[in-house]
């Protein structure tokens, strides 16, 4: 996240150099993309937060969210595995689980960053865990960023 945050602050500078070289007055345009990146990060951040019910009998997960507060409904049968992973952020590591579909596709995120009951969550979801797959730093970011990987073995 800090190294996108650089990434992104070195290209706006660039482009502020080149126009303020050309007498062009940019500020309102910097401000505006200032907040824009302001509102993905926090999009990247609330996107993960999640009111997990985790039904048994119907082996099926229902969750609630910000970006959908009326909630979906999953059934784990339409899922082939889990997988564990540890992310890094400011308040130090945290574990994350993310649900393998029939694709091979990581498509939900369940974040423990957010349960202090991350491992009876985990251990109620009744999906193998998939421990034997390549894991890269690419992969990682991508991971973190869009929550969608292809899981190889």
């Amino acid at each position: 996240m800090i190294i996108c945050a650089f990434g992104i602050s070195s290209i706006l500078f660039i482009v502020y150099e080149k126009m303020a070289a050309e007498g062009i007055d940019i500020t309102s345009l910097l401000f505006s993309l200032f907040l824009i990146i302001i509102l993905i990060v926090l999009l990247i951040i609330f996107k993960d937060f999640k009111y997990l019910i985790v039904d048994k009998n119907n082996h099926s997960i229902k969750w609630f969210s910000l970006l959908n507060p009326l909630g979906k409904t999953i059934e784990l049968k339409n899922y082939i595995g889990v997988i564990k992973s540890t992310e890094y952020g400011s308040i130090g590591e945290y574990r994350t689980a993310h649900l393998v579909d029939n694709f091979s596709m990581t498509s939900i995120k369940i974040n423990g960053l957010f349960y202090t009951n991350f491992d009876e969550l985990f251990d109620s979801i009744e999906l193998k865990e998939i421990k034997n797959y390549t894991f890269g730093l690419r992969k990682y970011l991508q991971l973190i960023i869009t929550g969608r990987i292809k899981i190889e073995k």
